[in-house]
């Protein structure tokens, strides 16, 4: 930073440098913080550097609390000396200080509050708006990107496009997601629809031959309490006036907002042609939420913070922390037009929450439609739905599991007819279908650890998709090699029992930390298994042929803390956790990747689990 004076001809330089662009730390009370300023002027006479004072003073602050906002100014002498300011005080480190309260009550409180999105003449179009970052992130309009999942995190009149999942990506059509031709052992080289004929437009009425006056819409699913119904009777359904115009539409009150799940169908008559996972949460305000893992074979991959589906715990204490951000301005006192500004974050965090710390939706290998999450080891979490589905018959292996087996298209079909249903062939066969590449389009090898393809049965919200096969094995990398086979081995990372593991993100204990709650699993009959024990966490990687798909596992319990499988053998039919990853090709950027797909850079702080 340089300011010209000219006293008596001669010429002086001003200078501050030294000063980080972002500083950051962790949420735990800290009494001061260090950061250095070096300022100084020389002349075109003498070039020595002489010290220059200096003053600093908060200029604003990002979710402040208490004493956050009060008038505070340090100064400093200008020969770089580290200075130590109180720029938070201990006493209101705690956000907020008072007693506990439900975590999930919090989260509705805070959705509430958040801008409310469209309106009636003109709802939001999820696929045309990102879904993280700041506000001017949100609001920006961006090349369609469309998906099976769409986020939501403010109360709104909201719409996506009748799209195949991520058929239109950057505003294009993207025909490898449907239409990847190549080998068809075990694959499919087009793509299939409700009626199990090969998909042939990414617009699903211009696929059927249907209009818009042919189609509806119904709530499958939503896994709120009856009480507290997000959608409404009356709130959502079928608009547009042709094929490539045309959309679902919903509505979501201030008063109605809940963090949840909900599986919105588009029907021809009483028949689901195709169905979409809308995501409710808070915990994708922060621009910081990905985190980039180390993998054998890629240096592009970075992972989703929170598993998909997620909601906190209605019946357990804790709270979530923002990242606190405070915008600091240094001036010269010789010459106050020289000036260096920074940021000082305090990075978000939770407080460990007893027992269950919340739920996730689970999901059956190469399936695009999320499964109830668990409300205990026995129960499916409350549910409600408008047109009598019920996925809750599942738990016991009842009549809801179909015992069948036939050519793809018919079994493909019956899922996308019947997202509300656990499949499975039969207990001495337990694997619902052979296709390899339902979420991969080019899988033909399962040990191929390559770019994921992202297909129109991926479940994962805009920009992200099923992980790769190793996209898991820094966790179990603690000696600097990488364990590729069928492996247990002691966690690269720490177990909170009962809880989950805290991974680090690169091998030999190194990077930051990344978070994997123990949420369990659905056996292949769809009852439950090692709910708040065990970790089960899907890849897109199936065995050619086997029915088995490779997955993280993990023990969370006393005995066994940590004890870690990075690409398990599982049966397909098991309904499994899914943590959604940005995958690129090797030696690409994210400027090459769609513009939903671009994060901003992730915080360097450790995260210490949610």
């Amino acid at each position: 930073i340089t300011n010209l004076n000219t006293p008596q001809g001669e010429t002086w330089t001003y200078t501050i440098d030294n000063i980080d662009d972002i500083i950051t730390y962790g949420h735990n009370p800290v009494s001061g913080l260090d950061f250095t300023v070096n300022s100084y002027k020389y002349s075109n006479l003498n070039p020595t550097h002489a010290p220059v004072s200096w003053t600093a003073r908060v200029t604003s602050v990002t979710n402040a609390v208490a004493g956050d906002l009060s008038a505070q100014t340090w100064s400093g002498d200008g020969n770089g000396n580290m200075k130590t300011v109180n720029i938070v005080n201990p006493s209101s480190n705690q956000y907020p200080d008072d007693p506990g309260a439900d975590a999930s009550a919090a989260a509705a409180a805070k959705l509430a509050s958040n801008p409310y999105r469209g309106s009636d003449a003109a709802p939001w179009d999820l696929s045309t708006h990102k879904f993280y970052g700041s506000e001017t992130d949100l609001t920006t309009t961006i090349a369609r990107e469309t998906a099976n999942c769409y986020v939501v995190s403010s109360p709104g009149v909201y719409k996506f496009p009748l799209v195949y999942g991520n058929a239109i990506s950057n505003g294009s059509t993207n025909s490898v997601a449907y239409n990847p031709g190549g080998s068809s052992t075990n694959r499919l080289t087009t793509f299939e629809n409700y009626a199990g004929n090969p998909i042939g437009s990414p617009y699903i009425l211009t696929d059927i031959g249907a209009s818009v006056a042919n189609m509806n819409a119904a709530v499958v699913w939503q896994d709120v309490p009856v009480d507290k119904i997000i959608l409404r009777n009356g709130n959502y359904g079928v608009g547009g006036s042709s094929a490539s115009d045309a959309y679902i539409w919903f509505k979501i009150e201030p008063d109605d907002i809940k963090q949840g799940n909900i599986v919105l169908a588009l029907r021809r008559g009483n028949t689901i042609v195709w169905s979409w996972h809308i995501w409710i949460t808070e915990k994708i305000d922060e621009s910081d939420y990905v985190i980039p893992v180390e993998s054998p074979n890629t240096t592009n991959l970075k992972m989703m913070k929170y598993n998909l589906g997620w909601t906190d715990a209605s019946n357990a204490t804790g709270y979530a922390y923002p990242t606190r951000i405070w915008n600091i301005e240094v001036t010269l006192d010789e010459d106050n037009s020289v000036t260096r500004t920074f940021q000082i974050r305090q990075i978000g965090d939770a407080k460990t929450v007893p027992a269950n710390i919340g739920t996730n939706t689970f999901y059956q290998w190469g399936r695009k439609d999320p499964e109830l999450p668990a409300r205990n080891s026995l129960e499916n979490k409350q549910f409600y739905s408008n047109d009598g589905y019920n996925p809750d018959g599942g738990t016991d292996g009842g009549e809801y599991i179909l015992n069948r087996q036939g050519p793809a298209s018919m079994v493909i079909s019956n899922t996308i007819q019947n997202p509300h249903i656990h499949y499975y062939a039969n207990s001495n066969n337990p694997k619902w279908t052979t296709i390899i590449n339902l979420w991969d389009a080019d899988e033909v090898n399962y040990d191929n650890d390559a770019f994921v393809d992202k297909t129109i049965y991926d479940p994962c919200p805009p920009g992200f998709n099923v992980p790769r096969r190793n996209a898991f094995m820094a966790f179990t990398n603690i000696n600097g090699t990488w364990e590729l086979g069928n492996t247990a081995r002691w966690a690269n990372g720490d177990a909170v029992a009962g809880l989950g593991v805290n991974y680090f993100s690169r091998r030999n204990r190194q990077g930051q930390r990344v978070f994997f709650p123990a949420t369990g699993a659905r056996r292949e009959k769809s009852n439950f298994q090692a709910i708040f024990e065990l970790g089960y966490y899907w890849s897109a990687a199936m065995i050619s042929g086997g029915g088995k798909a490779r997955s993280l596992q993990f023990h969370a319990y006393e005995g066994y803390a940590g004890y870690t499988y990075a690409i398990y053998d599982q049966w397909n039919s098991a309904g499994y956790t899914i943590r959604p990853t940005q995958d690129m090709p090797s030696g690409s950027s994210t400027s090459s990747l769609p513009q939903s797909s671009r994060l901003s850079a992730p915080s360097a702080a450790t995260e210490q689990g949610w």
